[in-house]
């Protein structure tokens, strides 16, 4: 009834039913379900997704709350405006559930293609290309049948999606034959927004691949006709700048990297809110010493409030460039007072009070390291990676401090812990070795 109510535009009435069939059997999936999508017709997000998530966790699991969670979820954390990009942790739910849906639905295409793309963001990228093949050869079956646009678009994506990820495992012959199946679809001139961002992604695609097999003038051709395309597009453009100019500084050659500084200051010219360019720019002027550069490219943001900077600066990024900067010219006093000027600005952040720490550290001060983290410990609670991201400093200034038994074995806990949270982290071994070694002495 209430799915009844909802298929003819009445949410309040269908949101009635299904509250009674909750009442009548709080497990019954499919009312948690329909609840979601009344919350959804109502544009509550965020609501919606809470629903679907309790719907995927019940006994008797609805198919369909699987894919709707999963690519609810992948949503949030790939347009929401966050400070660290989500892990994958935050992915690991929508991995299993789409699991479990294409198990159950293997001839879904678009799940497929869902669960491929959240494979590639948590690392499973081989499997990312298996899931994502069924889902192409899925859609060029349908496509032969019916010759559908919406279709063909479809298989445009997945095949762009592809190449990207073969250019991660470094497939570049694969990446030029899924590039070749797009450029066949797509028009050379189009006119609509989304169409021109799939034709210029493609086209950089293709020339990251042409320039990793050593095809140098073929892709800068791709990479300048990318360019073109976004000309009229200051968002679309200013990310396609900053991978031409990175490009163009990994050729090596004298003219590449002043090519690659003119396009990026021209970017910024024109765009002075285009923040990756500044900083690539920035990291420019770092790896060459050249202090005008950095200058220019960080003075403008530097200029302004407080307020305003970290805004257009969610990552942080500014601020890790000139530790790096003064840390490069041999200046630690002057990155150091960096670091300490960003914890007073958010003494909340983990992340600023670990560069701190870090610091203090390498220039034998245990004693403040301790007491900067001190205050981000309460962050480890439900934040696995604030804990991956600072065990290891913790055992290390524990370990430097005035020795004792309590606070050796301590030291030595968390050094095991943070192996234990991320074993792949050769920072966490070099911890635990380090402290082992103390023990001895």
């Amino acid at each position: 009834m209430g799915l009844f109510y909802l298929h003819h535009d009445d949410a309040e009435l269908a949101n009635e039913a299904f509250f009674k069939a909750q009442t009548l059997d709080p497990d019954y999936a499919l009312a948690w379900v329909g609840q979601g999508l009344v919350a959804t017709v109502n544009g509550h997000a965020q609501e919606a997704r809470a629903l679907f998530e309790h719907a995927t966790g019940l006994a008797a699991p609805v198919p369909e709350a699987d894919v709707e969670f999963a690519a609810r979820l992948f949503k949030k954390l790939n347009t929401t405006p966050s400070r660290i990009a989500p892990t994958s942790d935050d992915l690991f739910p929508a991995f299993f559930v789409l699991d479990r849906f294409c198990r159950s639905r293997p001839d879904d295409a678009s799940a497929l293609h869902l669960f491929g793309l959240v494979c590639e963001r948590i690392g499973h990228v081989e499997l990312g290309i298996e899931v994502l093949s069924r889902a192409m050869s899925l859609l060029e079956a349908a496509y032969e049948e019916t010759e559908d646009p919406d279709i063909e678009r479809r298989f445009a994506i997945a095949h762009t999606n592809m190449a990207r990820l073969r250019l991660s495992i470094q497939d570049y012959d694969e990446v030029l034959t899924s590039t070749e199946v797009v450029f066949g679809l797509l028009p050379e001139e189009p006119e609509d927004r989304t169409t021109r961002i799939l034709l210029a992604q493609t086209q950089f695609l293709s020339g990251l691949a042409h320039f990793k097999l050593g095809q140098l003038a073929e892709a800068l051709g791709f990479l300048e006709a990318a360019m073109t395309v976004a000309a009229d597009d200051p968002t679309m453009r200013g990310h396609i700048v900053v991978l031409l100019g990175q490009t163009l500084w990994a050729i090596g050659s004298d003219e590449g990297r002043e090519s690659a500084k003119a396009q990026l200051l021209q970017s910024i010219e024109s765009d002075p809110e285009n923040l990756m360019a500044i900083n690539t720019l920035a990291g420019m002027g770092i790896l060459t010493g050249d202090e005008s550069l950095v200058d220019a490219a960080l003075s403008e943001i530097l200029a302004l409030p407080l307020d305003q900077r970290l805004s257009r600066d969610p990552g942080r990024d500014v601020t890790y460039l000139l530790i790096q900067h003064h840390l490069a010219q041999g200046d630690v006093a002057q990155a150091l007072s960096i670091a300490q000027k960003a914890v007073l600005a958010e003494p909340s952040l983990p992340e600023m009070r670990q560069t701190l720490a870090s610091l203090n550290v390498q220039q034998g001060d245990s004693k403040s390291a301790q007491a900067v983290l001190a205050g981000a410990s309460g962050s480890h609670e439900g934040n696995l990676e604030h804990a991956r991201q600072s065990l290891h400093l913790e055992a290390i200034t524990r370990c430097l401090a005035p020795p004792s038994p309590e606070r050796t074995a301590e030291a030595h806990k968390l050094a095991q812990k943070a192996v234990m949270l991320s074993p792949w982290a050769t920072r966490n071994w070099e911890a635990l070795a380090f402290v082992g070694t103390q023990n001895e002495q």
